[in-house]
């Protein structure tokens, strides 16, 4: 422990006794001392600083929220089971990318064992504000059971080297 941490805890306590003792003479002149009151406020901004300070480290401002994940890639309409779906009826998977960075985008469908059954390139529609809607057309002669689609933030030749930006689950049925 430096000298520091042993030594603000003790200054904030004091300067809390001060303020109560100060918020007592308010409190005896009914608010009508303006001295008393300068004190007062005086004394509660410094511990409001000292306070706001040592809670986010005493440097710069709180920073509450994450930042944005860069091509952060979603497909509609999937469930807590990930994605199901007949290919009978449909086929194509419509999705979005929101805070685009790059312009190859690309996906993969494979079993649980890693065997890669479909590959293809993510062809995004106008991107807009820094997003874009885009959609999968799935191989009809896909079999039923349970695969992974996989989404990449890059070209087809980078799948085996890098990690998808984002993985499902995906359920073909036959009925």
């Amino acid at each position: 422990m430096n000298k520091k941490e042993i030594i603000i805890p003790f200054f904030v306590i004091g300067l809390t006794l001060i303020f109560a003792s100060i918020s007592f003479a308010v409190f005896i002149t009914n608010g009508k001392s303006k001295k008393w009151v300068a004190r007062k406020m005086k004394i509660g901004g410094i511990l409001l600083t000292l306070t706001a300070a040592s809670c986010n480290g005493g440097g710069g401002g709180v920073t509450c929220y994450d930042v944005a994940e860069i091509n952060s890639m979603w497909i509609n309409n999937t469930s807590q089971n990930g994605i199901e779906l007949k290919l009978d009826t449909g086929n194509i998977l419509k999705g979005s990318i929101s805070t685009i960075d790059g312009k190859d985008f690309s996906f993969q469908v494979a079993d649980s064992v890693g065997s890669k059954y479909q590959k293809g390139l993510i062809l995004l529609d106008s991107i807009s504000n820094y997003s874009s809607s885009f959609k999968i057309e799935l191989d009809k002669n896909l079999k039923p059971g349970k695969y992974k689609i996989k989404l990449f933030a890059s070209n087809l030749a980078s799948q085996d080297t890098i990690e998808p930006n984002r993985e499902f689950d995906l359920t073909i049925n036959n009925e």
